[in-house]
């Protein structure tokens, strides 16, 4: 207990010797250090067609000959392009210009003759095998294969290697 009252003492003591000093002391705001200023790095930035990559206009001309385009963006991060179309179709292309993904979206599908086209005729056939032709909503395209992805069906995605041979399904 003498102990406590001696260390409360002390601690009074001091409180009352630099109080003064204290007192007198200004308080001077400190301001944010700002290390970059604006929005921030730009991630993406609209192209027109004619930027890009030859291959992929190619594509675009060869398979979407009813669509217009909407919107060309580049993806700086990842070095891509999306070109977004008038048929809801939103086409991703690697910097060389070849197709990575094409989604549908909204409510509408990847119409059956496209789906055709690109995957290998193993992978379309399992397609209508399993009567999903008017269902496919993504395709994605990997150095490993397919995966195709379905809309208002018991199956979520069905994943094929290079050949169209079924890998994986994956049901919701």
């Amino acid at each position: 207990m003498k102990a406590k009252i001696m260390t409360i003492g002390l601690l009074s003591a001091m409180v009352a010797a630099f109080a003064p000093s204290m007192a007198s002391a200004q308080v001077v705001p400190r301001t944010p250090i700002i290390l970059f200023e604006g929005v921030g790095p730009a991630i993406a930035g609209s192209v027109s067609l004619d930027e890009l990559p030859r291959e992929a206009r190619e594509f675009l001309k060869k398979h979407f000959r009813e669509g217009k385009v909407i919107d060309c963006e580049h993806e700086f991060d990842d070095n891509t392009y999306e070109v977004t179309m008038s048929d809801h179709m939103d086409i991703e292309f690697d910097s060389k210009g070849q197709w990575i993904e094409i989604d549908a979206f909204g409510r509408s599908v990847i119409p059956y003759n496209l789906v055709k086209k690109l995957l290998p005729e193993d992978a379309h056939r399992d397609i209508e095998k399993r009567g999903l032709q008017q269902s496919v909503e993504t395709i994605k395209r990997s150095a490993n294969g397919y995966k195709v992805e379905f809309q208002s069906a018991d199956i979520d995605d069905i994943r094929y290697n290079n050949h169209g041979k079924v890998l994986s399904v994956d049901r919701d």
